[in-house]
């Protein structure tokens, strides 16, 4: 049994003015050390650091209020070009925006684009944007999806690509180039063929997005499916055949504006 004296005895001297010289063959509030003791230790000190953290998180807040931020009357100049190429898009002219990302204060909600500057690009895919911007804010270059037409094989930018952090305005003041990558689709047509099949073997394919498909016989079938263009995909593939899976990945580049095929052999 382990106890514990020291503090009794300061604890006696604060409240009465007594200390051990007065009874020096005696010990004053002699109690044992248990888990009550040392909760209400561990207690106090996390409230103290509790109390710290919250002076310095203010204190942070407040010095970043006093802050003004200071903008800068800044002009984008750049092109809306295909992805994966230095080529203008081949579409009619689409909206050009600057958005400013916001965060609304609210805990657990995400952060909202405001569209603060937009324009019309030209016939070759040319714009010229200005705003102040300012060096505490976040801005993005964007094309609003309401102009893309998916008719010409373009795919509607998303919501959740326009943080993206290449389409980030990082310059603030005077002119800066910079170019909007627009997504076009292009075609793979697969042909899926078994060889050496025996009775119990399974094949399947995943390429995500819910084209998938499993066979539980011979195999010689075909598929056309669209993909990002100027991109490399991957396919996963399985087999169980003598009791045994087997799976890998396979890896293929797809041209934007283009069908090309494939084939996959089991």
């Amino acid at each position: 049994m382990v106890y514990t004296v020291g503090k009794q005895i300061n604890l006696l001297r604060l409240k009465t003015g007594f200390s051990e010289n007065s009874y020096p063959n005696r010990v004053y509030f002699l109690r044992q050390k248990g888990p009550r003791f040392e909760h209400a230790n561990e207690t106090m000190h996390m409230k103290t650091n509790i109390y710290v953290l919250l002076l310095a998180t203010l204190y942070a807040v407040l010095f970043s209020a006093c802050q003004k931020e200071k903008f800068e009357d800044t002009t984008i100049k750049g092109q809306v070009r295909t992805y994966g190429t230095e080529e203008a898009i081949r579409h009619p002219p689409v909206r050009v925006v600057i958005y400013k990302r916001e965060h609304p204060g609210t805990f657990g909600s995400g952060a909202t684009f405001n569209v603060v500057a937009e324009t019309m690009s030209n016939e070759d895919g040319s714009f010229s944007l200005s705003h102040a911007l300012g060096d505490r804010s976040d801005y993005f270059l964007g094309v609003d999806e309401n102009t893309v037409k998916e008719s010409l094989h373009y795919i509607w930018p998303t919501y959740g690509s326009r943080d993206h952090q290449s389409r980030k305005i990082s310059g603030r003041g005077g002119s800066l180039t910079m170019h909007y990558y627009l997504s076009a689709l292009g075609w793979v047509k697969f042909h899926f063929k078994s060889e050496h099949f025996q009775p119990g073997d399974i094949y399947g394919y995943n390429l995500g997005g819910g084209a998938s498909r499993i066979y539980y016989s011979s195999v010689n079938d075909s598929a056309i499916w669209d993909f990002v263009g100027n991109m490399e995909h991957e396919i996963a593939l399985n087999k169980f055949t003598n009791d045994q899976w087997t799976n890998w990945q396979e890896k293929f580049f797809v041209p934007a504006f283009d069908t090309i095929s494939y084939q996959v052999t089991f």
